[in-house]
């Protein structure tokens, strides 16, 4: 198969798609809720799972496509990854749990309350768990590259 253009410019070009789609996923939180708690562990949880669902799909297109101690490390380190991930989760939903959503939304309205309430546990939901699913499925998708590039010369 022939290389199409250089993959690091691809790689960047996923991480500013990857930075924007952060920003607007994180922007109607920070318009209504400047002290949200989990920043970071919500903008961790959206560029994990854009990257590794990016790599399970185009990892031919990647620079570590051929690069077969990295992609090793990289499926080992998914273990530890997940584990995190799955901790963050939990966390944020303990949280919730213990102190309420009132605990930062408690300044607005009831309507805006109810609607920021289920965009917050949607998306945080919904990132957090394809972060961890992807992850897992990333894993496996970078030992099958490591065989196929031994064995086959294909990623």
């Amino acid at each position: 198969m022939q290389k199409v253009g250089n993959p690091w410019v691809l790689e960047l070009v996923w991480w500013l798609f990857t930075l924007v789609l952060v920003v607007f996923v994180m922007y109607p939180i920070y318009n209504e809720i400047p002290e949200y708690p989990f920043w970071v562990e919500n903008c961790i949880a959206i560029a994990i799972f854009i990257t590794a669902a990016r790599y399970i799909f185009f990892l031919r297109f990647s620079p570590i496509a051929y690069i077969q101690q990295l992609k090793v490390v990289l499926a080992i380190g998914m273990i530890p990854l997940i584990f995190i991930l799955v901790s963050q989760f939990n966390f944020f939903q303990t949280y919730l749990d213990e102190n309420g959503i009132l605990s930062f939304l408690g300044h607005l309205s009831p309507s805006r309350i109810d609607s920021m309430d289920r965009y917050i546990r949607n998306e945080m939901g919904f990132f957090s768990v394809g972060a961890v699913i992807s992850s897992a499925i990333l894993a496996i998708r970078l030992i099958i590259s490591v065989w196929r590039v031994r064995n086959k010369g294909t990623v």
